[in-house]
């Protein structure tokens, strides 16, 4: 397949994100993955400041074939679905490209009110991109770590960099991040995040915090979700 054929497809979806997205996506570049492919992960300078073109073009010069499977399981762990689904849907109505027509499942974590209760959904996770093609929905209602706000609670015992990631994202104010980080033990400021911020800041706030946890306690959330299926 030509390099042009797999980048171009890449650049569209990427050109679909909003530049908080476009940034999501940049640092999830960076983060390892854990599926045998080198390099692992990316490095600061190889990504910031990229385009989509370029931020395409560096993952077919790099993956070459793999590319698109690389991009596709990113643009889900992020949430960015639409785009996700764009990429799929191009990919299908472009059978010379000699890809499959049926391509990797990966939708949001969370279950959101335009998609149907019978959607696929899969475990966003740091050290690997390896995740089960399929797990059975959940019947329980809510977002992720409403369903499962009590293990959050005793089991996320590192909060600085989940704090550090809810302020960059905006979830949490200045204030309230000073606030959060002179809390002790790490269970109150967990408390702290869900008696406030996530409550004023709905859905998203929820969607920030997920990803956050997904990075760094990557074997907890696939517990819990394997627990849930």
């Amino acid at each position: 397949m030509a390099a042009v054929k797999l980048r171009f497809p890449i650049a569209q979806a990427l050109e679909k994100l909003s530049s908080e997205d476009l940034a999501r996506f940049r640092t999830l570049m960076r983060e390892p993955r854990g599926d045998g492919l080198s390099p692992n992960r990316f490095r600061v300078a190889q990504v910031e400041g990229k385009n989509c073109q370029e931020l395409a073009r560096l993952l077919v010069d790099t993956f070459v074939g793999k590319a698109i499977d690389i991009a596709l399981k990113m643009l889900r762990l992020i949430d960015c679905n639409l785009a996700a689904d764009e990429l799929v849907e191009a990919l299908e109505t472009t059978p010379r490209w000699g890809r499959s027509k049926t391509l990797p499942d990966v939708p949001s974590l969370s279950r959101r009110r335009d998609q149907p209760a019978s959607r696929q959904r899969t475990l966003p996770r740091q050290q690997s991109l390896d995740i089960p093609e399929k797990v059975s929905a959940p019947v329980e209602k809510g977002h992720f770590v409403d369903r499962h706000r009590n293990e959050l609670i005793e089991r996320v015992s590192h909060m600085y960099p989940i704090l550090d990631h809810l302020l960059q994202e905006q979830v949490l104010g200045q204030e309230q991040y000073d606030q959060a980080m002179e809390l002790r033990p790490y269970q109150a400021q967990m408390r702290f995040l869900f008696g406030g911020p996530l409550k004023t800041g709905g859905e998203r706030a929820k969607e920030v915090l997920m990803s956050a946890i997904c990075i760094h306690y990557p074997s907890l959330v696939q517990e819990l979700w394997k627990k849930e299926g």
